[in-house]
């Protein structure tokens, strides 16, 4: 196919704009490697581990956390440095990993007592992802993810304002938002059944967070509001792993990736634009 003038002109800004607002990598870990936890920060209390997994992974190997305490509980923390360094007004922080839960078990629905991925600016928590159970819900009492600001949040009733079920719209769940109902007696029948990947979207200065869930086929949208922050004063950024002070669980954590992502040029856009006009005007001129 040939093209004109205009045509590669239009081409041309569009991969302009596509390259202005490529993502910047700042940290991504898929737990391979001669060092995969280089940097990391583990705490292993008596009774829970947390260490890397040769027999699971999306694909091998992973993080693998393990607790079989009820009064401690096991966590791992990296500090992410570079995103002040790399972000400007307007830009989005991105974060996504994958999580897979293989049994847990609580008789409390404190958020303190289940599994969590934790975002933290600095010495405060941004936004938290949990794993748990709690009843009132169409199936009694069910296993879900939440989202909410602070990691030791109450995990959500189904009209809770604090903290919210993930896929819960009021009256029922959205396809793959449920992971069943809690089983009391046998851990390994309360969880995933398989991998979930989560992502989590930040725009500098803005005050709501907006994250997937993504389980199969099935893309589940929510969004949370947290204390609002400017990516270009974020220095560190911690993703900490932590799994439950008063519950038994197994669980893998997997490709964490985080990256800036600019926002479009202004410049790029206008050309792009312009370009478009050009083009139609061409057109109705050869007609």
């Amino acid at each position: 196919m040939k093209y004109s003038v205009l045509q590669s002109l239009l081409v041309g800004g569009i991969a302009l704009a596509a390259t202005s607002a490529s993502a910047v990598d700042i940290y991504s870990n898929d737990f391979s490697g001669a060092s995969p936890l280089a940097g990391w920060d583990i705490s292993q209390p008596t009774g829970s581990s947390a260490g890397i997994s040769n027999s699971e992974g999306n694909p091998l190997p992973s993080l693998d956390v393990s607790d079989t305490s009820t009064s401690a509980f096991a966590e791992a923390d990296y500090m992410v440095s570079g995103i002040s360094a790399a972000s400007s007004s307007g830009d989005t922080l991105r974060t996504s990993f994958d999580w897979n839960i293989n049994s847990f078990a609580c008789s409390l629905s404190n958020t303190a007592a289940n599994p969590r991925v934790v975002l933290r600016n600095g010495d405060s928590d941004f936004v938290t992802l949990g794993f748990g159970r709690r009843g009132g819900y169409p199936q009694g009492v069910a296993l879900f993810f939440y989202v909410t600001e602070s990691a030791g949040t109450v995990i959500p009733t189904s009209s809770d304002t604090t903290a919210a079920a993930i896929g819960y719209n009021g009256s029922s769940w959205d396809a793959g938002a449920s992971f069943g109902q809690y089983d009391g007696t046998t851990p390994g029948n309360n969880n995933t059944d398989g991998w979930i990947h989560f992502e989590l979207n930040y725009t500098s200065g803005d005050d709501t967070i907006y994250g997937t869930m993504v389980r199969n086929d099935n893309t589940i949208s929510f969004s949370w509001s947290v204390t609002s922050t400017t990516l270009e004063s974020m220095d560190e950024l911690e993703f900490r792993v932590m799994s439950g002070s008063a519950s038994e669980a197994e669980f893998g954590i997997d490709n964490i990736g985080i990256s800036v992502i600019p926002e479009p040029s202004q410049s790029a856009l206008g050309l792009v634009g312009g370009l478009v006009v050009l083009l139609c005007l061409g057109r109705r001129v050869r007609r």
